[in-house]
């Protein structure tokens, strides 16, 4: 399916990712590839295409924040899914150029296939985004992307995750039995969160694991995977959720069953977790990346990308904070500022530096990952991988990370935020983000 939307506004909550013209080209002609023709006049707006994996809940907040900014931009909005289908998944982006697409923003259900899939796009000269894809020592300035892969970003996973399963433990007295509900089997940003939950999990030895269940990250599938599980496990205390989508299918199990013992944790932010949490006292909060905020600068990267803006190299991997949402009255807050059928709330041409020059502002605190030791390395190595021997960053790049400008990009970034977030922490208990959770622990030395 592909959703066309030209920059008109939004009819409904839903509308994002669902509806539109139903387009049989993607399943007859998977592997037809096509360029971008020459823009000009009318064809020179930017057309972005959303590329994700269906049933996939925090992925409807970054559609909504590419559509917005597209919109904002002069731009127009595209989009298509796939059910998990990894043929399906390589063979669509095929045929984005002939689909005029300029810029992809996606959310691949395998990291290994992000540079195929970059070069598949750079072939048709379109820009690309990943998000939440940061295969283990893969630069997106290797020149067979030729310019084109404009990098990664996603939060800080581990973090997030740690923050959310001490906050659980925390709440249920520290002891008892827990059920850890995965996303994808030996996915990045799934086995982060695992790294983030272990480092939790070791404050508290009077908890127990008595099983593990992975789901894909779909919610419909974390209901089957948890109600498999608990006629063994009946008194479970815990369920350990890695996104807000795995909750809300784990609550239905719990529902169903009738238990009303065990508590839950999100991780995303979704505006379907929020509401619940104002009925469901279980649900003790979630790490909000507000991932709509992600899908805004995508728009305003790709747009600044086609406008001859150049980025320090370093910017081509990215982190951004995640709001700790661990009352009631906090999630009914940011619900005011992300719920679908709220205002948008961010001014995307603010973002671009196009438009702005150097006064270009963000609403979010965003801050250059350190792949080589925080992602891959040892430090803490929340996706520990060996350095292949013959690995080399570009010289660009290199340069940059020699000259330690992560901090001065930091610092940068920092003094640029225009925070729109602050009734949201005043309601909450825990007032810091995720980001910097380690360092605070000492685990980054």
């Amino acid at each position: 399916m592909i959703v066309d939307s030209a920059a008109s506004p939004m009819t409904s909550r839903r509308s994002v990712l669902k509806g539109g013209a139903v387009l049989g080209l993607l399943g007859a002609f998977g592997s037809l590839t096509a360029c971008a023709p020459a823009a000009s006049g009318e064809d020179s707006k930017i057309i972005g295409m959303m590329h994700y994996i269906s049933n996939l809940l925090a992925l409807e907040g970054a559609g909504r924040g590419f559509r917005e900014g597209l919109m904002q931009l002069g731009g127009e909005y595209k989009s298509t899914s796939y059910d998990g289908d990894q043929q399906k998944m390589m063979s669509q982006p095929e045929l984005f150029g002939a689909l005029r697409a300029t810029g992809v923003l996606s959310f691949l259900v395998a990291d290994g296939a992000v540079p195929m899939y970059a070069s598949t796009l750079a072939r048709q000269k379109i820009s690309y985004l990943s998000l939440g894809n940061r295969p283990t020592w893969t630069s997106p300035h290797d020149p067979r992307y030729n310019g084109y892969f404009l990098g990664t970003m996603g939060t800080s996973f581990a973090e997030e995750a740690y923050v959310m399963a001490d906050l659980l433990l925390k709440r249920g007295g520290g002891r008892g039995t827990a059920i850890v509900l995965g996303g994808v089997k030996g996915g990045l940003s799934s086995e982060a969160r695992m790294f983030g939950v272990k480092q939790a999990l070791s404050n508290y030895p009077d908890v127990k694991v008595v099983a593990t269940a992975y789901t894909d990250w779909d919610t419909t599938k974390a209901q089957s995977e948890l109600s498999a599980l608990l006629p063994t496990y009946p008194d479970v205390d815990f369920i350990i959720t890695l996104s807000d989508g795995i909750a809300i299918g784990a609550l239905a199990a719990l529902k169903a069953t009738r238990n009303t013992r065990a508590l839950l944790m999100g991780a995303d932010g979704d505006p379907a977790f929020l509401e619940a949490m104002l009925k469901e006292d279980r649900l003790v909060g979630t790490a909000a990346g507000v991932i709509a905020v992600a899908g805004a600068y995508a728009a305003a990267r790709i747009y600044d990308q086609a406008h001859g803006v150049e980025f320090n190299p370093l910017e081509s991997f990215l982190n951004y904070d995640s709001l700790i949402v661990d009352t009631p009255a906090a999630a009914e807050e940011l619900l005011k500022l992300t719920s679908p059928d709220s205002p948008f709330p961010y001014d995307v041409t603010k973002m671009s530096r196009h438009l702005q020059g150097d006064k270009w502002e963000f609403p979010h605190k965003f801050e250059v990952a350190d792949v080589e030791n925080f992602d891959w390395g040892s430090k803490p190595g929340v996706n520990k991988a060996e350095r292949p021997a013959d690995f080399a960053w570009p010289e660009s790049y290199q340069t940059a990370l020699d000259a330690g400008e992560i901090e001065t990009i930091n610092m940068d970034w920092a003094n640029r935020i225009n925070d729109p977030y602050g009734p949201v922490r005043e309601k909450a208990e825990t007032k810091s983000g995720a980001l910097g959770t380690f360092k605070a622990l000492g685990l980054t030395t």
